[in-house]
């Protein structure tokens, strides 16, 4: 491909995450070093439900969905993110009914990228994983069928 061709490739993908799309947003974000950082030692030391709800979906466990951990979108640290799919999932803890106001500030912003988010009660995890396993599963179905418009595969692009 030709560096003006690379360009205007970036350039459109870059305006496409900008419009909202869902799609694209996390490889072509700008993301702060701290929050990175902090992300990372999320990686490290996860609560007992995300290390539960990790161990099913990583690695494509869940009908190929990829899903990554503690990924850092538009400034937020979400706890699992299917990009392909746009879904965010969240595993809430007792420090979410703390911090409630923040969970919905949160949720509107990342709806405005079109990205669609599961609560999932920590609880519930780690005492009835296939229940929760059942809702992820029904809720990327759904979203594989809408009008979202799924990112590349990892064969197209390139990977």
């Amino acid at each position: 491909m030709k560096q003006n061709d690379l360009s205007d490739t970036k350039a459109k993908l870059a305006k496409l995450a900008c419009e909202g799309s869902g799609r694209y947003i996390v490889s072509l974000q700008k993301t702060d070093a701290a929050k990175a950082d902090r992300a990372r030692e999320f990686r490290r030391n996860p609560s007992r439900g995300e290390a539960i709800l990790w161990e099913a979906l990583r690695g494509g466990r869940l009908n190929g969905w990829r899903f990554r951990r503690q990924q850092v979108i538009n400034g937020f640290i979400v706890d699992f993110y299917c990009d392909h799919l746009g879904l965010v999932i969240e595993v809430d803890g007792p420090t979410h009914s703390a911090q409630a106001d923040y969970d919905r500030a949160r949720d509107e912003a990342l709806g405005q990228r079109h990205l669609a988010i599961v609560r999932v009660p920590a609880d519930r995890v780690k005492n009835d994983l296939a229940v929760v396993l059942r809702l992820i599963y029904d809720t990327c179905e759904r979203r594989s069928r809408s009008n979202f418009t799924p990112g590349p595969s990892p064969s197209e692009r390139g990977d």
